[in-house]
């Protein structure tokens, strides 16, 4: 295959979807997918909603109830269509049987559960009469979907007579119709995996009877035993006792977890129903304890005293109030005792039987190496680079070379990362160029995070034919199909499928496998020819537990007692590592990576003389090409010993610098200091500030009404970063409320390998003794790399500084004359300083002082509405006239 050029290193940079992905010998997929079509009714004259809709049969849009059986078309003013245009994307047409004209207003998409799943038109299109044959001449194409096999849907049309046009008393028609494929009518003979049964995860009584004892010693040698293991993980671990050392501290994790969740069971809950029979609603206020822990997705049991006893389903949301609930079928509320919330053991099972894998030469070869003896493989000198401009890039370029040819085997590659230094194209590298040299080896890939596997999937489209890649998700993720690349989907499990599962051709048929780390479990169950991959790559390493990143390596680059696969590690250890909740895991090895803890180790450390790294074993990237220097240059001095280069093009770089709004024009970055309060959410405990993001309300709106330097800014342009759950929450309904809803706005976790063109930071803590979880250097520089040509921090410097390394930083931003005017200033008439309000207001009609005391007496629902333009005109105002002043 011949390598594709992308153009500079920074083009490919950017580039996150491929325009088209290349087919296997220029053949397309095969579109052999149909869908039956069945007319349910037609509905004239609905009048209003119906709260006890059974979204399989009823309408959800009026109170008729539509037959379970298609009906017939006698009375059908519609016509639908479903055409495949892509193996899991069909294109959604609608006609016309009448003899006049008919607007359609709208065509919904449900799902069996009731759920909207899409709305495909939002303003009325005109459908001409039908012609002699009964349908229309033209079918009017309304948007594409992406449909799964085996699942039903319900669609919805609705319209008007085309005559009628005379607005509140106007006929109203809606038809239902359902859709089902049936997987008999698919070609092609699929074999499935038959998963083995994983093992229980067993807790041992030892390790329940410390933790309720808080780990302190009694007169029993057993657990005096567990203690000294405990302890001795607190420092590092040891070969010899390593696979009990990490058994140990993960049945500590599971049991903390199994202990804080059974805290949420509910018992007598209240329960609402909502408008759909498969939804309902329980309040956060009726925990005893903040539900922190619970996520989308968690299981979920109702228990009932009569039989049948027990429904189950799943947290669909949860919002600041309530969690959102599904369930396989209704519920008669009344009759439910108890709500009680269960721990996902799968993951905790899957790395249970990867250390039952990893006997103990293993350990010492991949988890304790001293030395290497290099791949099996024959050398590749002569490399023709998919990406040309690698040949300037040094690390990039050993990088590439040592994995292809196997330099650290049996050890682990590690690929050191910083932020913007290209990690994801060195390794999108890597795999292309072993692909292509290499055409016998096939590939496993593996991440922490779904976000991280199909960036790394869409990378790879652009290099390597579709055909060759195969993308594995759990099912889980079949339920947020429409939210995934469509490119990503086609070469998936979730396309064409009604289960998920993953079946022999899948597996066998790519040389190229993408899934996450725990999903690559499944294919341990799966039993697939533990030869079968010769390299397994994990990309954001660093964010792992150790015991994670061995689920793809135990199995699958291993068998007994041999390694059949060359490892490579990539991520950055200075960055954010796994999330523990228990603080006395924190304390041990088991919140560090197996990246971190192998770069400590000596075959991985820098010479102490020349500061190289070994480069058969590892590759520090150098050159980052995502900001401008001074973004950079901080968070260089004080995790990357100045090593990093600033690379970015001068379009990226150059796009703030001479913006009016920054206190040094040629320093992209605003440190705003603000007094404001950190407040507590009386439902999760979370920190808030008001103040904090009217400030970031305003820069929002500034940039986005004024540009910056003659340059327009879109909402896509900008993220918002704050560390606390509920300022993410209170920013977003901030941003909702406006319309500006292409603004990514999350938690320093959810921006770990993100980047944007403006960054706003929102530090929450003010008013305070410390600065809590903020004073986690990994979480200041996740957040500090994040910007690529302007960066906002808004926070109060004196809380701030009471950590060290926050001071650091203020005291750079002083430095560099980054630092905003605080409120607590004079503001300045003609050039000189005043204490006048009544001044300030004779200049610009508004009063400082009133402004501070209205706003300072605003209700707290006032922010959790929809309706909120006349408070923002009035915080902007504010905000205009304090923060124009100070420039």
């Amino acid at each position: 295959m011949a390598p594709k050029n992308s153009g500079t290193k920074q083009d490919d940079e950017r580039k996150s979807r491929p325009s088209e992905p290349p087919i296997n010998g220029g053949k397309c997929p095969i579109l052999d997918h149909r869908w039956d079509i069945k007319f349910t009714g037609t509905v004239i004259e609905a009048l209003q909603c119906n709260n006890q809709l059974y979204p399989l049969k009823d309408c959800p849009i009026c109170p008729e109830m539509f037959g379970s059986e298609p009906t017939s078309s006698e009375n059908q003013t519609f016509h639908l269509t479903v055409k495949q245009t892509r193996v899991s994307t069909f294109q959604i047409g609608v006609g016309n049987r009448s003899d006049v004209p008919v607007w359609l207003d709208s065509v919904l998409f449900f799902y069996a559960d009731g759920k909207l799943g899409k709305i495909l038109v939002k303003k009325p299109v005109l459908l001409g009469a039908a012609l002699e044959k009964g349908i229309s001449k033209d079918i009017v194409t309304v948007g594409e979907m992406v449909l799964t096999v085996g699942r039903t849907y319900r669609v919805i049309l609705k319209g008007k007579p085309g005559d009628d046009n005379s607005g509140e008393h106007c006929k109203l028609i809606i038809e239902q119709y359902r859709l089902m494929e049936d997987e008999s009518k698919v070609n092609g003979k699929r074999t499935e995996f038959n998963l083995t049964k994983l093992r229980p995860f067993i807790i041992s009584p030892l390790v329940s009877v410390l933790y309720m004892n808080h780990f302190k010693i009694d007169d029993s040698s057993m657990q005096k035993d567990l203690l000294k293991l405990i302890e001795t993980s607190k420092q590092e671990f040891s070969p010899s006792n390593y696979s009990q050392q990490i058994d140990l501290l993960n049945q500590i994790e599971l049991h903390h977890l199994l202990q804080e969740f059974s805290k949420y069971t509910l018992q007598k809950p209240v329960i609402q129903a909502t408008e759909s029979p498969l939804h309902y609603n329980i309040s956060i206020e009726q925990f005893a304890v903040r539900p922190s822990l619970l996520s989308e997705d968690v299981r979920v049991q109702f228990v009932k005293e009569e039989k049948p006893r027990n429904v189950f389903g799943y947290v669909s949301k949860i919002t600041a109030e309530m969690i959102v609930i599904l369930v396989e079928k209704r519920v008669d509320i009344d009759d439910v005792t108890r709500v009680v919330f269960h721990v996902d053991r799968t993951t905790f099972q899957l790395e249970q039987t990867a250390l039952k894998l990893m006997k103990e030469p293993l350990v010492e070869q991949i988890c304790f190496p001293t030395a290497v003896t290099g791949g099996p493989v024959e050398a590749i000198d002569s490399f023709e680079w998919f990406r040309p401009g690698i040949t300037s890039n040094k690390e990039q370029m050993v990088a590439v070379m040592s994995i292809v040819n196997q330099t650290s085997f049996p050890a682990p590659y590690i690929l050191f990362g910083p932020p913007g230094t290209g990690k994801t194209s060195t390794l999108v590298e890597a795999i292309a160029q072993v692909y292509k040299l290499r055409p016998t080896a096939n590939i496993l890939v593996t991440a922490t995070s779904n976000f991280a596997a199909n960036e790394l999937t869409c990378r790879l489209l652009q290099v390597i034919p579709s055909s060759s890649i195969f993308r594995y998700f759990s099912r889980t993720s079949g339920k947020k199909i429409d939210e995934i690349n469509w490119d990503i989907v086609e070469v998936s499990n979730l396309a064409g499928s009604s289960t998920g599962n993953i079946c022999h051709e899948d597996i066998y048929g790519s040389r190229v496998v993408v899934t996450t780390l725990t999903m690559a479990g499944r294919l341990v169950q799966a039993r697939i020819n533990p030869k079968h991959f010769s390299y397994i790559f994990i990309d954001e390493c660093g964010s792992a537990k150790e015991i994670t990143s061995l689920i793809p390596i135990a199995g699958l680059a291993t068998h007994n007692q041999e390694i059949n696969a060359s490892i490579v590690l990539a991520g950055d250890p200075k960055q954010l590592g796994p999330v523990l909740q228990y603080e006395l895991l924190k304390q041990t090895v088991h919140g560090q990576s197996m990246l971190e803890r192998l770069m400590n180790l000596p075959l991985y450390a820098q010479d102490p003389e020349t500061n190289e790294y070994n480069g058969k074993v590892v590759s520090q990237l150098r050159q980052s090409f995502r900001s401008h220097a001074k973004l950079l240059e901080f968070c260089n001095q004080q995790f990357y010993n100045g090593m990093l280069q600033a690379k970015a093009p001068n379009d990226i770089k150059e796009r703030a610098v001479g913006w009016w709004r920054l206190p040094n024009r040629k320093c992209p970055i605003i440190l705003h200091p603000i007094d404001g309060l950190a407040e507590q959410d009386k439902y999760n405990f979370s920190l808030f500030n008001r103040k904090e993001c009217w400030t970031v309300m305003f820069y929002v709106g500034d940039l986005l009404n004024k540009g910056i330097n003659g340059r327009s800014v879109t909402q896509s342009d900008i993220g918002i970063v704050s560390p606390y759950v509920q300022q993410v929450r209170y920013l977003k309904n901030c941003c909702t409320s406006r319309d500006w809803t292409d603004i990514e706005i999350g938690s320093v976790e959810q921006f770990q390998g993100k980047e944007k063109a403006i960054i706003l930071i929102s530090t929450v803590r003010s008013r305070c003794k410390n600065v809590g979880f903020l004073a986690d250097a990994a979480r200041l520089n996740v957040m500090l790399t994040r910007a690529r040509s302007l960066m906002i921090v808004v926070g109060n410097p004196e809380t701030l500084g009471l950590d060290p390394l926050w001071k650091k930083f203020i005291k750079f931003c002083r430095q560099n004359g980054a630092i905003a005017r605080s409120h607590d200033r004079k503001p300045k008439l003609n050039g000189k300083e005043t204490n006048s309000d009544s001044a300030i207001t004779a200049l610009t009609g508004e009063s400082v002082a009133s402004m501070n005391s209205l706003m300072a007496e605003i209700p707290d629902d006032w922010f959790e509405g929809i309706n909120m333009q006349e408070l923002h005109a009035i915080i902007d105002s504010f905000y205009r006239l304090d923060l124009d002043r100070q420039m």
